[in-house]
């Protein structure tokens, strides 16, 4: 879908227009801004990566309790969260402000009971981090690397998954997506 939505008609189309839209996912209503590629994605093809929607609808299960590690407008929270049904149990993350406001606003106009969202990033330790955070991309914001095109940076807070599942009383985990740039192996070395 991202190769498609590349493509230099739809990204004429879309360039100048910097306004929210609501448009429905494989797993209910996000709000995305479809001059940037992944709201344009969804926007003009109702899905951002069909392999990972066919994926999830295979392994998910009711029940699960699944981790959305890098979920971004929540495309892929939504999904999961459908999936695991109301006994099963979404933990979201997502550090860039804006994007954890459009993640919010999904998990509300959804109505989903079963996400729990957090504005953290997720690391081998805690802190805060500079994210950097190309304008044509939201979702290629970095923790550790910096993009050649004009980027916004923000200050983000960062703790380990270890502490999460602490905290959050987890016992097991069924499933765990992991989107973060570059960032995948710190994750991993905080869990």
């Amino acid at each position: 879908c991202l190769k498609v939505a590349e493509l230099s008609i739809l990204q004429r189309l879309a360039v100048n227009n910097k306004t929210a839209s609501w448009v429905h996912a494989p797993g209910g209503d996000v709000r995305v801004y479809i001059n940037e590629l992944i709201g344009r994605t969804v926007y003009f093809l109702g899905d951002l990566d069909k392999r990972l929607t066919w994926i999830s609808n295979k392994l998910i299960k009711k029940g699960d309790t699944v981790l959305d590690i890098g979920a971004n407008v929540g495309i892929m929270s939504l999904l999961f969260s459908k999936n695991a049904g109301i006994n099963g149990r979404v933990i979201a993350f997502e550090p860039h402000p804006r994007i954890y406001n459009d993640l919010d606003a999904a998990i509300k106009k959804n109505q989903t009971s079963n996400i729990t969202a957090y504005q953290l990033g997720l690391g081998s330790v805690p802190g805060e981090f500079v994210l950097n955070v190309p304008h044509s991309n939201l979702g290629l914001g970095s923790l550790i690397r910096s993009s050649t095109e004009n980027c916004d940076q923000y200050i983000v807070q960062v703790e380990t998954l270890d502490k999460i599942i602490d905290d959050s009383k987890i016992k097991k985990i069924d499933f765990m997506k992991i989107d973060v740039e570059g960032f995948e192996y710190n994750v991993l070395k905080g869990a």
